[in-house]
């Protein structure tokens, strides 16, 4: 069970319930920090002497995203080589058999059922969604 002090329920704001922080004793850290804050407008007469060269000088193209570098034409590429002839296969490399490539599945059959699967599958989701929209309506119009 805690206990409560009654001058101390007097002087703690309600608002918050932690207690009070002290103020600082130092005086010299708030001085520090209103000088690092607060600092003096910049003296006009110990101004930094402008850039020697011309003022309206433009600079080099490319050094500013304003002026783009533009380069002259590019040359033609040269033409690819030709080859002559494929290299033969590596030595034990040898192609799939054609009697082992007729007992595979032909991609242009499995292509094709497919086509029809998916054809379906989207007409049979499209009469879903239309049969939902219309049950939704006649269940918006019942309550009318």
């Amino acid at each position: 069970m805690t206990t409560h002090d009654p001058e101390q329920a007097a002087t703690a704001s309600n608002s918050s319930p932690a207690p009070p922080v002290a103020e600082p004793s130092d005086a010299r850290a708030a001085q520090d920090l209103a000088a690092l804050m607060f600092k003096p407008p910049l003296d006009p007469v110990r101004r930094i002497a402008p850039a020697p060269g011309p003022t309206l000088a433009r600079p080099r193209p490319g050094l500013s995203p304003k002026l783009p570098h533009v380069s002259g034409a590019r040359p033609l590429p040269a033409a690819p080589a030709v080859v002559s002839e494929a290299p033969a296969p590596a030595a034990g490399l040898d192609s799939v058999p054609a009697a082992a490539r007729a007992a595979q599945r032909s991609v242009i059959r499995h292509t094709r059922r497919f086509r029809w699967i998916a054809l379906g599958g989207g007409a049979g989701i499209l009469a879903a969604v239309a049969a939902g929209v219309w049950g939704l309506s006649r269940l918006a119009a019942s309550w009318l």
